[in-house]
């Protein structure tokens, strides 16, 4: 490699100077003018709006709150110091929906949806322990398994659970969580369920829902697992003491997943759907698809 010569190559640069320079200049002090008036007007009305808005959260006008004043949908903007106080948040006799809704547990029924690895190896032992302790539940829910896979069709035969099908996949073959969530939209059960295949489920959940049911009119339940190593081997599914005992080597020996994960879906099918709205194509098992569609929700 041989170093630039300065001459010939910045003759061109300098030779090219003149007459554009000039006419860019002559332009630029033409408009300079108006250009930083529209500035000037730009910066003034966003100093002057960040400040009513400041104002406006700092002291909010009497009678803002959602509910307050007059008749029905009188009710304004709700102050940013009572949305982020947690007495309002977390108190649910202020909750919208919040009542006596106890009519409906007579008409309590569950619909579990679940998208289970191939029934071999361990994970047919764990998802086959899973499907045993939804059956177990009181009422008796329907289960339905979504997609197809090696062992489906036994389980479902032995079990009598149903199969889906319709469930959209990547080219890997894993299911799209948007495509599980469509199809569980469809139950006509009051309650509809999307579960990891190897989770446990007891009475205590039921308990759970049951009083959801009664106290919310529209609702989305979530639940994070107890991760364990492993289950009592000398423990059989016939002991009548069996759920007590799985409930007490969990406590003792588990542990509580993070936040982040969430393994349990639950939400009435009577009101509202989940999400209706165009949703992402994310794998199931994968990414943050839980927290999104939370926050969506």
């Amino acid at each position: 490699l041989t170093p630039l010569r300065p001459g010939p190559l910045s003759c061109p640069r300098r030779m090219a100077r003149p007459s554009t320079s000039r006419s860019a200049r002559a332009g630029s002090s033409k408009t300079s003018a108006p250009r930083s008036n529209v500035h000037t007007w730009l910066f003034f009305w966003s100093v002057a709006l960040m400040t009513f808005s400041i104002i406006q959260l700092r002291y909010p006008p009497a009678g803002g709150a959602v509910g307050g004043g007059g008749g029905a949908g009188s009710g304004g903007v709700v102050p940013f110091r009572q949305v982020s106080s947690a007495e309002s948040m977390f108190n649910p006799e202020e909750t919208v929906g919040h009542g006596d809704y106890s009519e409906r547990l007579s008409k309590l029924s569950f619909e579990i949806f679940s998208a289970p690895k191939p029934f071999v190896g361990e994970d047919k032992d764990n998802n086959e322990r899973a499907i045993k302790s939804w059956l177990r539940l009181h009422p008796k829910p329907k289960v339905t398994l979504l997609g197809w896979e090696t062992g489906f069709d036994e389980v479902s035969k032995e079990f009598g659970i149903n199969i889906e099908k319709r469930v959209d996949k990547n080219f890997l073959g894993v299911p799209l969580f948007n495509s599980m969530l469509m199809r569980a939209n469809s139950s006509k059960e009051l309650i509809t369920i999307i579960i990891n295949g190897d989770i446990l489920l007891f009475d205590d959940f039921i308990q759970t829902m049951r009083k959801v049911v009664s106290n919310f009119r529209d609702f989305l339940v979530v639940g994070a697992r107890y991760d364990i190593d492993k289950l009592p081997t000398d423990l059989s599914d016939d002991d009548p003491h069996y759920t007590k005992k799985i409930r007490e080597h969990v406590l003792n020996t588990g542990t509580l997943h993070t936040y982040g994960g969430m393994d349990v879906w639950a939400w009435n099918t009577d009101g509202p759907r989940l999400f209706d709205p165009i949703m992402p194509h994310f794998i199931f098992g994968r990414g943050k698809y839980d927290n999104w569609l939370i926050h969506e929700t």
